[in-house]
């Protein structure tokens, strides 16, 4: 704890000489609380450390710290973890996640590069945005400081890493071939409150209150296990430099491809295990789990050809690829492999073609959905349950089976 206490000065109080004195202590304050609430209810452990700790890293640049998000909580327990190393890293985080009580003035409070949520929200302000956080990373890896970013975007939903059509790491790689990239791989965080596999409660109307509901819990939880005597979760982080296997000249579909290999690798083929952890440490009392996905419904064998044939033309046009290579099945980020910003461009075109009202990206999901929108042909949306398996952790912090346990489980 005092190497950590005397670390966290260092970077607070000297490193960012552009900050005021207030923002300095404030700095140093939130990581001090930030360090010691966590380890109430977070065990970090670090694996293979010394392939991190030997590598020979290229002294012109940072470290693109590149991970996989099973929850709104990664962040924060990377940045521990990696503050271990003496690494105080900049975190890209959601726009909407600095209005949220504690977990914005954690992150408000750190180094941070803050992204607007493209899915959810069409604003003609996201693209300058975005470029504008990638040229700030590309920059400050220029000048030797280290990015902690999620390919993904946001954390999962489903119990496999899914990135599909994000363009981040290739646009970085694009402007930095050369830059040093480490990849963390981490597990335990599929199970949190803070995860989506988390039952849902009738009373969540929004992400907000969602989190601001499993913050409440949370105190709830501490104070009733008398602070010392809560049950914590095992958080297990392996940092791994970037394989020469690794596609740096990829394009973006190789490189997303080769990460979600990455982070997926040792867990069962039908997905990660949900981690569960008592609540309490006199009892035993656990969370209830769901995975839910939505899906849509529509009948394309009523969308007239010539609607079709367009739809394709301008999917193909957008994407780089023939029109009669696009099939109304194709996903149109995991397969047209169109990130959030290309997607809204996409949408602008048919809506104005077709005189359709604003789609929101994050409601939209193969070429035929476009098709049936473009005919005015009625969509249903509903919530598919997808099966998960559920692993108990052990009061002494680890789980009870590995993962290839559960896979003879699974398969069995």
């Amino acid at each position: 704890m005092l190497t950590f206490i005397v670390k966290a000065f260092h970077h607070s109080m000297l490193k960012p000489s552009n900050l005021t004195w207030f923002l300095k202590i404030n700095m140093f304050i939130c990581l001090f609380i930030n360090r010691i609430l966590l380890t109430m209810r977070w065990k970090v452990v670090l694996n293979n450390s010394d392939t991190f700790k030997n590598h020979s890293y290229n002294p012109s640049y940072g470290i693109l710290f590149i991970s996989n998000h099973s929850s709104n909580m990664d962040g924060n327990l990377i940045y521990w973890g990696l503050t271990q190393f003496g690494y105080f890293i900049s975190v890209w985080a959601h726009d909407f996640v600095f209005r949220l009580p504690y977990i914005g003035w954690a992150i408000s409070s750190i180094d941070h590069v803050k992204v607007p949520n493209v899915p959810a929200k069409r604003d003609p302000r996201h693209r300058r945005r975005v470029h504008k956080a990638l040229h700030r990373t590309a920059d400050g890896l220029r000048q030797g400081k280290h990015f902690l970013l999620f390919p993904s975007g946001s954390s999962k939903k489903t119990p496999h890493e899914v990135i599909r059509g994000k363009s981040a790491v290739r646009a970085i790689l694009r402007q930095i071939p050369g830059v040093n990239i480490v990849l963390v791989r981490h597990r335990g965080m599929w199970g949190s409150r803070f995860s989506w596999v988390t039952k849902q409660n009738p009373k969540w109307k929004s992400h907000a209150s969602r989190l601001y509901a499993l913050l409440w819990d949370w105190v709830k939880i501490l104070t009733l296990n008398l602070v010392i005597f809560m049950p914590r979760r095992r958080f297990e982080m392996e940092l791994v430099p970037a394989p020469e296997s690794f596609p740096r000249n990829g394009s973006r579909k190789e490189i997303n491809a080769w990460l979600e290999a990455y982070f997926n690798e040792g867990i069962p083929e039908e997905g990660e295990p949900v981690i569960s952890v008592s609540e309490y440490f006199w009892k035993e009392k656990y969370l209830q789990y769901e995975c839910l996905v939505k899906e849509y419904s529509y009948d394309t064998s009523k969308v007239p050809d010539i609607i079709q044939e367009e739809i394709r033309q301008i999917v193909a046009r957008r994407s780089g690829i023939l029109p009669e290579q696009v099939k109304e099945e194709w996903h149109l980020a995991q397969d047209v492999c169109l990130d959030s910003l290309e997607l809204i461009a996409l949408l602008i075109e048919i809506e104005k073609r077709f005189g359709l009202s604003p789609i929101i990206p994050g409601h939209i999901s193969t070429v035929g959905h476009l098709m049936a929108l473009a005919s005015q042909i009625p969509v249903e949306a509903k919530m598919r349950e997808i099966p998960i398996k559920v692993v108990r952790q052990s009061k002494a912090g680890s789980v009870a089976k590995g993962y290839e346990e559960i896979a003879e489980d699974l398969a069995a």
